[in-house]
């Protein structure tokens, strides 16, 4: 299952949203991810003084990609490479296409960032999934307000588990799919409709080595020696 945050929440861990449960747990590769996630989002210098999404560092070197309504002309994520987007809730399923492995685990790691200022309500955030060529589902995370009032960072990660088997399983050509999720608005704030920017990642994790097995002893045999002469 995913895994979703919001950062600089007191008492996050463990919270609920949506109706699902949102776990932390810093454990192998995705504890990892989330962990770079968390860092990304810190202020820097990389940040640009009239950015309207404030004090977010996009790591150097983030390249700007936009995300398309179709798989086919979906733009490629490189591993270990950051990338910078963009969605609002008019543009509905945005695509991005990522090769994974198969054999070992794979993240996609999304970053939602709401403009300066933005006031959110229950349900502003995004919804990411992982779907194989033809569509497929395999993994999915929510990450939305929950409860905060102002702008922050909400974070959702989707991984690629191994398994020997599964429409998800073999290497190959998947896609990350981003959405904007909207909330019902109270009589003070509306549901956010600006376009928030997106910080993408992928990390791989190859296949773990394995030995290879031990030859078997000789058998033992009954067959007496034949006598001599």
């Amino acid at each position: 299952m995913g895994r979703a945050w919001g950062r600089g929440l007191p008492g996050d861990r463990g919270r609920r949203m949506r109706g699902r449960r949102v776990r932390t747990a810093w454990r192998g590769g995705a504890g990892a991810v989330l962990g770079l996630s968390l860092v990304l989002a810190g202020t820097g210098p990389v940040a640009a003084a009239q950015d309207p999404f404030g004090d977010y560092a996009f790591a150097p070197g983030t390249r700007t990609v936009r995300g398309v309504a179709s798989s086919a002309e979906a733009p490629v994520l490189d591993g270990g490479t950051s990338y910078r987007s963009s969605v609002r809730p008019a543009d509905g399923a945005l695509y991005y296409r990522v090769e994974l492995p198969g054999g070992g685990e794979s993240y996609a790691s999304v970053v939602a960032v709401p403009p300066a200022g933005t006031r959110l309500t229950y349900g502003d955030g995004v919804r990411v999934t992982l779907r194989n060529p033809a569509g497929g589902f395999c993994d999915s995370a929510d990450a939305n307000a929950a409860g905060m009032l102002w702008a922050r960072p909400l974070g959702a990660v989707v991984e690629q588990a191994p398994r020997p088997t599964g429409q998800c399983a073999a290497p190959g050509t998947y896609y990350v799919v981003v959405e904007r999720t909207t909330g019902h608005g109270t009589d003070e704030v509306a549901p956010s409709l600006d376009a928030w920017a997106l910080d993408l990642r992928l990390f791989t994790e190859p296949a773990p080595r394995t030995a290879p097995p031990a030859s078997a002893p000789p058998r033992a045999t009954s067959t007496p020696p034949a006598p001599p002469g």
